[in-house]
């Protein structure tokens, strides 16, 4: 900074700033005062002026005022009471923000002498400002999902006041939901959030408002609120339900693909994808529902797409999910019983067991011809079968047992009249419409009945083997071979295979081939008895058997038997049937029936027996022959039988003790299935007569099944998430035993998370589940692994198990977390964008995409924070990405969050505390203020020159300042207070020898390396008059033209003053003194500021030819001071006299002047000379004497003498300087005796004066002229001798004078004027030659066109100033100039 002095001080002014270095230490001290803020105005601070040491009456004087950097007008001091007081509106926090300490700082300066005081106000905080919340509501999104004592941060409110003042408490709205976590005092790190006391559930409570309040702890209390809208986001913790757990629907068979059997609806209280759901079949259902129906994923809509019949299944249990799309889907279970309605679809069957064809036409009425049984697959009414025959024909259809009827003879039978019948029957269901079936039976009458039997097989392979032919018989209760316990051959001999085998069969089914159905049969020769037992209760028409007739091909022939008529009990009666056998004679075959009808009756009773399944081989079921009254005796007579249809040879009799025994393995699982009752339908026949007998022997069920599930192993997957009492559904076990054997009770292996929720027996509908009876981790516990039991009823208990293999899916329960709550960092200031800050290293415990982590700045981040760093959202890596400065900042507290990506969200939260640490990247700042500038050259030493601050943005050494000054100078630096220093006076100034002094103040920090500044303190130094005018030296010496103008400028003196402004403004006077009668001042004058001389009148070189006198030079100082010079005025002669004759000396001596000249040079007066004729060359005849008035140049004469007229050349001559006239030659005779001779007299001034005088020579022989001459000797005196001496001693002594002058203008010329014509500056202290006129100029040379220095103006002529040495002076620029002058100057 430089500091320029005012202009035009006044000549009295001085600066005194004596300052006592005690009185300023004393000044240096601080004074402390407190104000609380929003004091009111006026309010009173100190007595500032008594508490410095200052009494009220100098306060004014001494310019008492105070400063405050930057603060404004806050404080004022009351110049009359000295009372500091508050001016205007103090408000802390704008002054100070958030720092513990605030503090006006005033410095208090007065005058005379300079004092500088430090004081210090204290600002003291009160209670101004409530509590603020960023915003004044906060909206926050929380997972229902989210397990008890869950943590939600919260921003808490900032005061803007300190201390007790800030110290905030917060309280939380009444609710049932959430409490309040408040950090304590010790624990900072820890932020204000809301901690989860009780289940959130969205279906329940979609949204939830709470009010936060932070009380401040001033006096009185101020509050702040902030309204928390808490939107409880959905979580899918609501399986979706069906209206109905159980639905029942009837379909009725046969309905077309696309009927709808039922639409189902299922509902999820949960929304968006979490409440849409999936239709779908159980996992487990059956391949052939699967097969049968349809179900829509959407609507949930059951269809028909496969055949319904009634009679496959009467009913299909449908299991269905409906699932939702949540991101761990949930599913709820219903069961849809679709109850198949029967339809007449099926027409009743009729299946005719032939027992007794052809008939006989002498048979007896009742005779019992075909036993037919009939059936219907439907139910109910369409089930129930009604027979009937053709009319008019001598059978009728008697109904002998449930479905079975026997067509029996009505009627007389007469062959010849109508050899066979072709019969009817027809079996009509009790549908609508009824359903009906018809079957022909062809009726022949003959005699005897013969088949031809031949053993297929050559003598050559010995007796018939297995596959051979064999005689086959069949009841209407099953198969039964007529030889199977005599085991009879039935090999005919020798011959070659036949094809009329017979076999008679009650029932004969299907048979694939004639070798698979005929075995080892024994028959005796060519015919065989074949007996069946026929109940005498079978009604008519009951078909009892059949006979076929087979080849090794095909069935060639086929007839059934049927009950014609009831027969009396003990009837036995043989049947002829009579076979054509292709190009074969008959073969007859009595087939012998003894029936009886007692035992017929009986027959139609049932014999209940019962046995354990998986009885042993052997075991004893009943007394069977006893208990249908057959003695034992007869069984073998009346070949008794057993036959059980597609029961095997489960049960046999023991013929020896007529005992029913177990045979082989009996299952009841394998026979009846899951059954109720299960019992072996057995028909024991009995011969001669021919009696049926129907027994029942009930199998009862052991428990030798054990409870089996669908697979050993069961996975189930269950999210974390579900809630307690959530029920997950099991497949149970089943077992093929029934009854208490079938029943099941189940048991889980022991478990703290899941009881088993078993069905009861009422309660069919409610599947088999787990029921969570602890909240799943699957962090804690990723797998479980149960048993599951299944134990029936039966004695001894068997169980069976299936292992429950539960795998924990993960659910969004664990919000990712920090490894450290707090980070502390310290990061340099001024880093590199991309700096490395940190690597936050963040754990979320969930797996998958609710295990995957972004890390981000909190939402209530600064703007400023977001500008200067960046968080990779992958690395959690904080970089640079602005300019880091301790001096903004000296701390930054960045909240980082991070953020699973589950569904919702979850975040933690930490915060990064980054210290900038300082580096020394700002130079130290000084703040000069000006006190007292310009200085005065008298100044005491000690006097104060400026105040300097300083002050350093850095901390630590880094902003510790040390100031130094330039060295070398009156000046130094005292430290006055912290960061103040003082630039006083340390040495005497000299203005005119330093006028100012550039000092450089310069500031330098203590880091490493240091960092400086510098300033510029230009410090002028102020005049006092302490120097008196000076002229460059003590006389000048002017040459001034006589003749001048009046007023004209002969000359200019200047004087110099070291000194300043008005103490170097001069002013010029003459010393008077008289000259000679006249005062000085009438001759001349001096102009009192410019110093140029001026001549009043005309000088007369002649009169006055030096003019001396004296200039005074005087300042305007106070007090002033002067000094004087001299000044030689030489009057140089000007050519203003022409040259004047002597008279001749005859003249002046005789006394008479008629002949001679006068003092005047009048031309014409005329002097007359003789001279001889015989004077030779050189003969001097009269010397022309003159004189001139003027001096030098102008004084200087010369003599020419005219030509003679005609210009022919005389014998005469006149001296060129002496005057003196010879003779040029010798005279002769030739030459005129009178000679008239003009002699002209001329001076060297210019113009040139002249003067004519005449010389008349007489030429006289020569003693004539000897006489004349001596008259002459003697006749003149010694003067005109002196005259001529004084002539050549004038000529001489100007000669010599004008040649030395001559002489010394060229040295001089030549040694002032040597520089270049360019610069045209003659050197300082040289000698010059000075031309002066009224404006200053004039050359001394103009022949040699010399340059010289010149004052202003044009050249002049008519002054000249010689001065061997002039300084250079104020004007020297002016005097440089160079001119030519034109003038021309006498040499000497």
């Amino acid at each position: 900074m430089v500091f320029t002095p005012k202009s035009q001080l006044g000549s009295q002014y001085q600066l005194f700033s004596l300052l006592l270095l005690a009185a300023w230490e004393a000044g240096s001290g601080q004074v402390h005062y407190s104000v609380p803020e929003e004091a009111k105005h006026g309010t009173f601070v100190g007595r500032i002026a008594q508490d410095l040491g200052l009494e009220l009456a100098e306060l004014v004087p001494r310019l008492f005022r105070v400063a405050s950097k930057g603060r404004g007008d806050l404080l004022e001091v009351n110049l009359q009471n000295g009372i500091l007081f508050v001016n205007s509106r103090i408000d802390r926090e704008e002054l100070c923000g958030r720092s513990a300490g605030c503090s006006i700082h005033l410095e208090v300066i007065v005058d005379k002498p300079l004092q500088v005081f430090h004081v210090d106000v204290e600002v003291k905080d009160i209670n101004d400002n409530a509590p603020v919340f960023p915003a004044t509501q906060r909206n926050l999104f929380i997972a229902e999902s989210r397990p008890l004592d869950s943590y939600f941060s919260l921003e808490g409110a900032s005061d803007a006041d300190i201390g007790a003042n800030a110290l905030l408490t917060y309280r939380l709205s009444p609710n049932e939901y959430f409490s309040l976590a408040k950090p304590s005092d010790g624990v900072r790190v820890k932020r204000l959030g809301l901690v989860l006391r009780k289940l959130l559930d969205r279906e329940e409570a979609p949204e939830l408002s709470l009010l936060l309040t932070a009380t401040d702890g001033g006096k009185p209390e101020l509050t702040g609120t902030v309204r928390l809208l808490i939107t409880v986001l959905d979580a899918n913790d609501n399986a979706p339900t069906f209206d109905r757990t159980f639905y029942t629907v009837k379909l009725l068979e046969n309905v077309s693909n696309g009927t709808m059997v039922i639409k189902l609806n299922a509902s999820d209280v949960d929304e968006g994808l979490n409440g849409a759901i999936i239709y779908s079949f159980s996992s487990d259902i059956s391949p052939n529902v699967k097969s049968k129906f349809h179900i829509d994923p959407i609507i949930g809509e059951i269809t028909v797409k496969g055949y319904i019949d009634f009679e496959e299944s009467k009913s299909y249990e449908i299991h269905v999910e409906g699932t939702d799309k949540g991101q761990l889907p949930l599913s709820g279970q219903c069961t849809v019983l679709v109850e198949i309605e029967d339809t007449n679809d099926n027409v009743p069957d009729l299946e005719f067991k032939s027992l007794s064809l052809p008939i006989r036409e002498d048979a007896s009425l009742d005779t019992v011809i075909a036993l037919i049984s009939v059936s219907d697959p439907d139910s109910g009414a369409s089930g129930e079968v009604a027979c009937s025959l053709t009319p008019n024909v001598p059978f009728k259809l008697v109904s002998t047992f449930k479905n079975y009827y026997s067509l029996v003879l009505d009627g007389a039978l007469d062959r010849e009249s109508v050899p066979a019948y072709d019969l009817v029957v027809t079996a009509r269901d009790g549908g609508s419409p009824a359903l009906s079936a018809s079957a022909s039976v062809l009726l022949v009458l003959t005699l005897l009945l013969y088949t031809a039997l031949r053993c297929s097989a050559p003598p050559a392979e010995g007796a018939c083997g297995p596959g051979k032919p064999r005689l086959v018989c069949s009841s209407a209760v099953g198969s039964w071979s007529c030889s199977q316990q005599s085991r009879q051959r039935v090999c005919s001999g020798e011959g070659p295979p036949k094809t009329d085998l017979m076999a008679f069969s009650p029932s004969l089914p299907p048979c694939p081939v004639a070798a698979d159905i005929v075995k080892n049969q024994d028959l005796n020769e060519d015919q065989d008895d074949c007996s069946n037992n026929i109940s005498t209760h079978m009604d008519p028409g009951f078909r009892f058997g059949s006979v076929s007739v087979f080849d090794v091909q095909t069935i060639s022939f086929s007839e059934q038997l049927h009950i014609l008529s009831t027969m009396p009990p003990g009837l036995k009666q043989e049947f002829e049937m009579v076979f054509p056998g292709p190009g074969e004679l008959p073969v007859r075959v009595l087939l012998l029936f003894q029936i009886i009808f007692a035992g017929w009756e009986a027959g139609s009773g049932q014999v209940h027996y019962s046995v354990l399944e998986e009885a042993k081989h052997g075991t004893f079921v009943g007394r069977i022959a006893q208990d249908l009254g057959l003695e034992l005796a007869e069984l073998v007579p009346r070949l008794f039988r057993v036959a059980s249809k597609g029961r095997g040879d489960l049960l046999e009799v023991n013929l020896q003790n007529g005992i029913l025994f177990v045979n082989s393995r009996i299952d009841r699982e394998e026979l009846c299935g899951r059954s109720a009752g299960c019992s072996i339908h057995l028909e024991v026949i009995v011969d001669k007569p021919l009696q049926v007998f129907h027994v029942e022997v009930e199998v009862k069920d052991i428990n030798d099944n054990a409870p089996v599930f669908p697979a050993t192993q069961r996975n189930l997957f269950i999210a974390e998430s579900r809630l307690l009492d959530s029920k997950f559904p099991l497949e149970g076990a089943s077992d093929a035993d029934i009854g208490a054997n079938a029943l099941l009770t189940y048991r889980l292996s022991p478990s703290a998370y899941f009881s088993l929720d078993v069905p009861t027996n009422e309660d069919q509908v409610k599947p088999l589940g787990l029921v969570l009876q602890k909240a799943l981790d699957r962090e804690e516990t990723p797998e479980l692994s149960l048993v599951l039991t299944a134990t029936d009823g039966g004695k001894p208990e068997l169980t069976g198990t299936v292992q429950l293999i539960i795998t924990v899916l993960d659910a969004n329960d664990n919000a990712p977390v920090f490894d450290r709550t707090l980070y502390k960092v310290n990061l340099p200031e001024n880093v590199s964008k991309g700096t490395l800050v940190i690597k936050l290293n963040a754990s979320d415990l969930d797996e998958g995409l609710n295990g995957a982590i972004i890390y981000a700045f909190s939402g209530d981040i600064s703007s400023d924070i977001k500008s200067k760093f960046h968080i990779d959202p992958l690395t959690g890596e904080i970089t640079v990405i602005g300019h880091i400065d301790f001096e903004e900042h000296k701390a930054y507290k960045i909240r980082v969050e991070v953020i699973d990506k589950g569904f919702p969200p979850l975040s933690g939260h930490s915060t990064v505390l980054v210290d900038v640490v300082d580096a020394n990247d700002n130079a130290p700042q000084l703040t000069i203020t000006s006190l007292s500038l310009p200085v005065s050259e008298d100044a005491q030493p000690g006097t104060v020159i400026t105040l300097i601050s300083v002050s350093d943005r850095d901390s630590g050494a880094n902003g510790q300042v040390t100031c130094s000054l330039t060295p070398h100078t009156p000046f130094k630096l005292v430290s006055t207070f912290k960061n103040y220093y003082s630039l006083v006076l340390d040495g005497a100034l000299d203005r005119e020898s330093v006028p100012a002094y550039d000092l450089v103040v310069t500031a330098r920090d203590g880091g490493a390396p240091a960092l400086s500044a510098s300033a510029s303190v230009s410090v002028e130094v102020a005049d006092v008059n302490d120097n008196a005018p000076a002229f460059a030296q003590p006389e000048y010496t002017v040459f001034v033209k006589e003749n001048n103008p009046p007023g004209c400028h002969i000359f200019t003196v200047s004087a110099q003053d070291a000194d300043a402004q008005e103490n170097a403004l001069v002013s010029y006077s003459l010393v008077e003194r008289r000259v000679g009668e006249r005062s000085l001042s009438s001759y001349v004058s001096v102009h009192a500021e410019s110093g140029k001389v001026y001549a009043l009148q005309p000088l007369d070189h002649e009169e006055l030819e030096l003019l001396q006198f004296q200039v005074s030079a005087r300042d305007a100082g106070f007090p002033p001071l002067g000094s004087n010079v001299t000044l030689q005025v030489f009057v140089l002669d000007e050519n203003d006299n022409a040259p004047t004759l002597l008279p001749p000396a005859s003249a002046s001596g005789s006394g008479s002047g008629s002949g001679a000249w006068s003092a005047a040079g009048v031309a014409g007066v005329a002097r007359s000379e003789v001279v001889a004729r015989s004077v030779g060359a050189g003969y001097v005849v009269a010397k022309v004497r003159a004189v001139d008035a003027d001096s030098g140049y102008n004084a200087w004469l010369s003599y020419e003498l005219q030509a003679a007229a005609g210009g022919a050349a005389g014998p005469f001559r006149v001296g060129l300087y002496t005057g003196e006239v010879s003779t040029t030659r010798a005279l002769d005779e030739a030459d005129a005796p009178r000679q008239r001779l003009l002699v002209l007299v001329k001076d060297h001034g210019e113009p040139a004066l002249t003067a004519t005088a005449t010389v008349l020579v007489s030429l006289v022989e020569s003693g004539q002229a000897l006489k004349t001459s001596s008259q002459v000797s003697a006749g003149v005196p010694g003067p005109e001798a002196a005259l001529v001496d004084v002539n050549v001693y004038l000529i001489v002594a100007i000669c010599a004078v004008s040649s030395l002058l001559v002489l010394t203008l060229l040295l001089y010329t030549a040694l002032r004027c040597s520089a270049p014509a360019a610069e045209g500056a003659c050197g300082p202290g040289k000698p010059r030659l000075v031309c002066s006129s009224a404006v200053g100029s004039w050359s001394c040379s103009q022949q040699r066109r010399q340059r010289v220095c010149s004052g202003e103006g044009p050249p002049k002529t008519d002054l000249m100033a010689f001065s061997p040495s002039l300084p250079p002076g104020p004007g020297t620029e002016d005097l440089n100039e160079q001119q030519d002058l034109n003038g021309k100057v006498p040499s000497s």
